[in-house]
């Protein structure tokens, strides 16, 4: 088995593991760790081709909890999900409105209560 197959082994073991550790919480406790599941699942998903040497991969293996410290670094760096999604929302609203779309948006009127 390659370095990149093993180190992808310990990742979703560590990722299954955490699943388990979940489904033993309390609903509250499962919905205030749920942006903590799907970045994990993200994070895992990038290993699913050989993208990184095999030195590099070993590295990742060698520590203890890879996966929660990839999280970790990911909480840690200046990179904003929301950037993303507001350039997402930003973009789409943009789009709907250029020329040559072919539905017509109007503003919703107001509703008096």
């Amino acid at each position: 088995m390659s370095v990149q197959d093993r180190l992808y082994e310990k990742l979703s073991d560590e990722f299954d593991r955490f699943i388990e550790e979940l489904k033993g919480l309390p609903p509250d406790g499962i919905i205030g760790r749920a942006y903590e599941k799907v970045i994990k699942e993200d994070i895992l998903s990038c290993f699913y081709e050989d993208s990184l040497t095999d030195a590099e991969a070993q590295a990742l293996l060698d520590l203890e909890n890879p996966l929660d410290d990839l999280y970790t670094e990911w909480q840690e760096s200046d990179v904003s999900f929301m950037d993303s999604v507001r350039d997402i929302v930003d973009n789409k609203a943009k789009s709907l409105l250029s020329p040559g779309n072919e539905q017509i948006y109007e503003p919703a009127e107001a509703v008096n209560t």
